[in-house]
């Protein structure tokens, strides 16, 4: 079950032109049909972005979290073939979820960076699948005591 959130989930357009050139121009991809892009954060559809955005390479995956975390998010490491059995009747072995070696923690002005505490500029994740790699940048906008700090993140 999730608990609310306390703060006002970002909607942005998504401009399937701006994607193409965006992708074409700055990911320097031949084909940008290899990518699967992802413009603007909903919190309330993050587990759904962080599946479709997993990678693997048929040894180990991870799920495509958000590196600074959300309330919502769960990231996960697996690897192949390793689970974990549980002790209770009729359960079936499950995949282990290993240690989350992918988090980041920023902090400004002495807070910790969060995407539910500035206001969103501008967010994006990218996998490109003919590559097998997983980005995300964008821009947020902190409150801090004496002003507003403006981070761009890639």
């Amino acid at each position: 079950m999730y608990s609310a959130v306390a703060f006002e989930e970002q909607l942005q357009p998504l401009d399937p032109k701006a994607i193409s050139a965006l992708t074409a121009a700055q990911l320097r991809v031949p084909n940008p049909k290899w990518l699967l892009v992802e413009e603007g954060f909903t919190l309330s559809r993050e587990h759904e972005i962080e599946s479709l955005f997993a990678i693997a390479n048929g040894y180990v995956g991870n799920r495509g979290s958000l590196a600074e975390g959300s309330p919502l998010s769960a990231p996960a490491t697996f690897v192949a073939g390793v689970f974990r059995e549980l002790r209770t009747p009729g359960a079936v072995p499950e995949l282990m979820l290993l240690p989350d070696w992918t988090a980041m923690r920023i902090s400004i002005a002495g807070q910790p960076l969060n995407i539910e505490r500035g206001e969103i500029l501008e967010h994006r994740r990218i996998l490109d699948m003919r590559r097998g790699m997983f980005g995300e940048n964008g821009a947020i906008a902190i409150p801090t005591d004496a002003s507003r700090a403006f981070l761009p993140f890639a």
